[in-house]
Formats: C-alpha cells, structure tokens, sequence
C-alpha cells in the first residue's frame, strides 16, 4: 500500500492507527482469549460459549473493521463501535465473576474496565476533544501491565508447585495460596 500511495479510509493517522490496533486489536483480544479460558477455572463456571461467544467475536471484529474504514463512519458510531468489545468483555468477566461469588477475582475486572476507558480516551482525541491519545496509551499499557503482574502472581506459584510435586519434594506450598517460605523451611500463608 505504501508503494502504491494508497490511504486507508481511516480517522488515525499511520502511527495512532498502529499503537490502536497493536493495544487494543492485538493485547486485548489475547487478554480476552486468557480470561475468557482462566476463569472457568478459578470460578467452576462453565466456558463462555455459543451465541455469547459469538457475539464477542463479531464485537471485536467490528472494532478492527471501524479502526480501519472509521473516515465513512459517524464518529459517534465509530467511538461506539470501537469500546463495544472491551465494555462487553468487561461485563461478560464481571458477570462470570460475581456469579460465582469469587469475590477474589473481582480486580480483574478493573483492568479490562480500564482499557475501555483508554481506548475512549484515544478515540475523543482523534475526534478533537483535547490531547488525550498519550493518556489513553499509557492508560492501556498501565492495566496490561498489572494484569500481566496479577496474572503472573498467581501461574507463577502454581507452575512452582506443580514443578516441586513432580520432583517430590518435602515442603510444599499450600495449593491456590499465594505463600512465602518461613526461615524454617516451612510454607506460611501470607495473611
């Protein structure tokens, strides 16, 4: 396209489009693929599935296609369009969270509420409403970062454990505790 001199019918510019579409094409729907397959396991929920998922799907791939040919939209259409798949997954997260009752879970939402927010904030400024578009980028890398450090916390102490049962080893970690090693060798939760 770039030797041909063709121009995307899109709002962005080539940087804006790119850092758009790397955060919140690319990460989010890579959070959503981990959410969306974790929390049937720290829930006992069922996968989301079916027409629910579908619905998702098409969402996010309505962001793309907006993202892309956003000049023949409406710009309040195309700012709709483009949160509606980080808001539905918020929801969609929220509500697998509060069903269950796994009041413990219940942080993960912020982050994805977060970058919907950030993706608004980037949007309102390519629409003219002030210089928001560096605070959305750092808005969005801020909760992709505190998810990949919770995320982490958790996989990382079970990934140890399973590593440590394998090699059978004496002193064990409490399984689904987040644990530090008492000077005696012993595993103590951490309260």
């Amino acid at each position: 396209m770039l030797d041909a001199g063709l121009r995307l019918p899109t709002r962005f510019d080539p940087l804006t489009w790119h850092i758009h579409e790397m955060l919140f094409g690319f990460v989010l729907a890579a959070i959503a693929g981990f959410l969306l397959t974790a929390i049937p396991n720290w829930t006992g929920r069922r996968p989301v599935s079916g027409p629910l998922l579908a619905v998702l799907v098409s969402l996010w791939a309505l962001g793309r296609i907006d993202s892309l040919a956003s000049e023949w939209i409406s710009p309040s259409l195309a700012i709709v369009a483009d949160i509606a798949f980080p808001l539905a997954l918020a929801i969609i997260v929220g509500r697998e969270i509060v069903a269950a009752r796994s009041r413990r879970n219940i942080p993960i939402i912020v982050p994805v509420v977060v970058l919907g927010v950030a993706e608004l904030l980037v949007d309102l400024s390519i629409e003219g409403f002030g210089t928001l578009t560096s605070y959305g980028w750092r808005a969005a890398l801020a909760a992709i970062l505190i998810l990949i450090s919770v995320v982490g916390g958790r996989i990382v102490p079970s990934f140890t454990r399973n590593w440590l049962v394998k090699r059978k080893a004496g002193a064990l970690p409490p399984a689904g505790q987040f644990s530090i090693a008492h000077p005696s060798g012993r595993f103590m939760r951490r309260s």
